[in-house]
This record gives C-alpha cells, structure tokens and sequence, in this order.
C-alpha cells in the first residue's frame, strides 16, 4: 500500500530520503511474522515443518537487520518508491531480494502449514476445507510472487532484459499480488459465517431436543448434569441466552448426554421386549432407514415409560436401536428422528396395543 504524502513528510521530519520505505518493509516483515504465528497457532505443523519454524524469530531478526545495513548503502532520491529510482543497482537489488525472499520463505511455510491442515480437515467441514484451500493457494501465489520479482530484479541486474519487459514482468507479479491477497483475505474470512452458522444449528439444535429431554428427564432426574436456566432468569432452557452463547456447543453436548444417560436408565423398566412389534409396525408403515429404526425407539420408549410408571421390578430386555455417535451432528439427528417418531401418537400407540395385549396374557397366566 502506498502513502506517498505521508511518507514525503516522515522523510522531511526525520531528514533521512525514504526512511518511510524502510519503516514499511520492516512493519511488512513484522507483520508476515505476526501472521506465521498465527498461523502456527491455527494448525498444527509437521514435525520436519516444526524444526525449520523454530528459527523464525531469528530469520526475522536477521531479515531485519540485512535490510537495515543495505538501506545505508541504496542509492536513494526522494520518492514514492526508491526502488523504481535506482533499477539495476546490485545494492538495490541485494535489498529488495532480502525483502521478497524473507516474504516468499514466510509464505512458503505458511503454504505448507495450510495444505497439511486442509488434508488433517475432516470431508463434512466443507466451508473449513475451503478455507483451508484458499489460504494455501493465496500464500502460494505469494511464493510465486517473491520468486517472480527475484527473476525479473536478477534479469535486470544481468542486463538480460530490456525496460519494457522488466515493466511486463512487474504487471504480471502485481496482478498475482492482487489475487494473492483476495484469495487470502477470502480465506481468512470464510470461518467467521461458519462460526455463526454452527451457533445457529448448535441454538436451534438445543431447542428442538428439549422436548424429548423433558419427556424422559423426570423418570430419571439425577441424570442431569447442570440444572437449566429458569423461565424467569436470563435463558429458558432452549439456547435463548444471549450471554451462553459460548457454551451453545457445551450445552448441546450435555443435552444428548442426559437425554441418553435417561434412556439407559429407562429401558430397565421393560419387562418384556417391545423391537419386534415395533419392527412389524414399522414395517406395515413402510418406514425405512432411520424413520424405521426411530419408530421402534420411539415405540419401545414409550412402553419402558409404561412399565416405569407402574413401578415394575427392572429387566434387561432392550438395547438402544442405535448406540451414542462420535459425531454430535449425526447424534442430534438420531434424536431428532426419534423425538419426532414420539410425536406421531397414533402410530406409536397402534405398535403399543398388541404389545400391553401379549403382556397382559403372559401376566395373566403367570
């Protein structure tokens, strides 16, 4: 970025011809290591990747103080750029080398920290992958950027090519400049819409369990691991809390847990097995997939809350249809499913009518 005026009147103050350009190479400098750092901080880099890295500070260090030396020696006039006023200088070269080379080897290494962490990116975090891919292919084209202008300040400086291609050269490193950093910007900014997307789904994905969380809560209530907000406090239970919204994810997490941890408990109470009339509902239904397999939970829940209420002796009967998944995604739709089986009463009290009749007979000739 330039800032010509500005730059003019430092210059003045000071009496030193193009300090400002030095003061804006070294803050590039700076701020190419603030930005390693962060991305060390971002992903996790290789071991090898790891070695090199440790030597940053001293690159930077070193980088910085080169160009320090060699601004005392650059043939300088007053302007917006004191490279353009001395082309062909091996000192102004030798300096303008020590600068793109420092920012090609930072970008080098943080290309190939991004690539790594987009192949460790798990396949369903699409926006994060994305990321992930532009921000190794916009630090990539700033290697290409630093090497490209090194070729062109060497052709110049062996007198291989003429103004005109020099200038040719320049316009085409600009333009991989300008996509560079687009591309950058872009992936930097891709994480800020999923980080609200996931708050979104993990709010309204804590709204929605909370009925079947009401539902089987009260058969086994030590369950829960934290009380929820009251209706009068500053959330109600459903992710409404402006000031949790950092531990939407962490409520979400607990919510499956005391939901599953009721379950567990839950179906003890049967005293027979209810998943084959269960499975022969589903199947007069037409139900498939995880619609059949959320109808027979939906169905042996209800019967467990049954046998609970009537305080019958505790049995081993039934397994849950589907075991906890790692993924908290596909666990809050396994849930949901099953939450909106149990809202289609009538189809769960019909797969209910000849189970309570099989019990009833075995009851009765006990």
């Amino acid at each position: 970025m330039e800032l010509p005026e500005i730059g003019t009147h430092l210059d003045a103050a000071v009496h030193v011809t193009n300090l400002s350009t030095l003061i804006k190479h070294l803050a590039g400098m700076l701020a190419a290591a603030s930005v390693l750092e962060w991305v060390i901080g971002s992903t996790q880099p290789t071991r090898l990747l790891g070695h090199a890295l440790a030597w940053r500070h001293v690159m930077t260090g070193t980088a910085m103080a080169a160009l320090g030396c060699l601004f005392a020696f650059v043939p300088r006039v007053e302007s917006s750029n004191f490279i353009d006023s001395a082309p062909g200088h091996p000192v102004t070269i030798a300096y303008e080398a020590v600068w793109l080379g420092y920012l090609g080897l930072a970008m080098l290494c943080a290309a190939a920290m991004f690539i790594v962490a987009w192949q460790r990116s798990a396949p369903e975090g699409r926006l994060m992958r994305a990321s992930f891919a532009m921000l190794a292919t916009g630090t990539s084209l700033g290697v290409v950027y630093a090497a490209w202008r090194l070729v062109i300040l060497a052709a110049s400086l062996s007198g291989t090519a003429t103004t005109s291609q020099s200038q040719t050269g320049f316009g085409i490193s600009n333009l991989v400049q300008e996509a560079a950093i687009v591309l950058i910007l872009a992936g930097t900014c891709a994480p800020a819409p999923m980080k609200a997307v996931t708050l979104y789904q993990d709010r309204r994905d804590l709204a929605a369990l909370h009925p079947l969380w009401e539902l089987v809560i009260p058969f086994r209530p030590d369950t829960v691991l934290y009380p929820e907000p009251e209706s009068g406090s500053d959330g109600d239970g459903d992710g409404h809390d402006l000031r949790g919204l950092g531990l939407l994810r962490f409520r979400l997490i607990r919510r499956t847990m005391e939901i599953r941890d009721a379950l567990a408990v839950l179906y003890e109470y049967c005293d027979m097995d209810p998943v084959p009339y269960a499975e022969a509902s589903a199947a007069i239904s037409n139900l498939a997939g995880i619609n059949f397999e959320a109808h027979v939970e939906a169905v042996t829940i209800r019967y467990a809350m049954l046998c609970a209420r009537r305080v019958r002796p505790k049995c081993t009967f039934v397994t849950p249809q589907r075991g906890a998944d790692d993924d908290l995604r596909a666990e809050v739709r396994w849930l949901l499913a099953v939450s909106r089986a149990l809202d289609d009463r009538i189809r769960v009290q019909g797969a209910l009518i000849p189970i309570l009749a099989d019990r009833n007979e075995l009851m009765g000739t006990r």
